[in-house]
């Protein structure tokens, strides 16, 4: 299997069929954790997720002391323009209010920097 790329009919997998793909991708997340992914991305999602996801979701999974605000995106994958230009927009923002920032934007740094944009042009955050 590829390490890049969709995991093409995910959401309809067999128990077997995820063990191995699980073992094939060394993702982290148990066949039950596993499991319950596909039937969100079956039901919820309605796409196949990229394996990135999944092993992001392990990760996270498996290291639950590592606090969520911590975590800071490299990249955004969307086929909705609206979440790519909201992104974009708040990257700009950010290069804007923080021009010696160079490490990547944590989730912790998102309200700050809306609060911030706001306040630069006389609103209330």
């Amino acid at each position: 299997m590829q390490n890049t790329g969709k995991i093409i009919g995910f959401s309809k997998y067999t128990k077997d069929q995820l063990e191995k793909m699980r073992s094939a991708l060394q993702i982290s997340l148990s066949l039950d954790q596993l499991d319950a992914c596909a039937a969100y991305y079956r039901d919820t999602a309605k796409r196949d997720p990229f394996i990135v996801e999944l092993r992001l979701l392990g990760r996270l999974a498996n290291h639950p002391s590592v606090p969520m605000l911590t975590v800071a995106p490299t990249e955004l994958i969307t086929d909705n323009k609206a979440i790519a230009d909201t992104y974009a927009d708040l990257m700009s923002k950010r290069r804007t209010l923080f021009p010696s920032k160079r490490t990547p934007c944590t989730l912790g740094e998102v309200l700050p920097i809306l609060n911030e944009a706001f306040r630069s042009v006389g609103k209330e955050p």
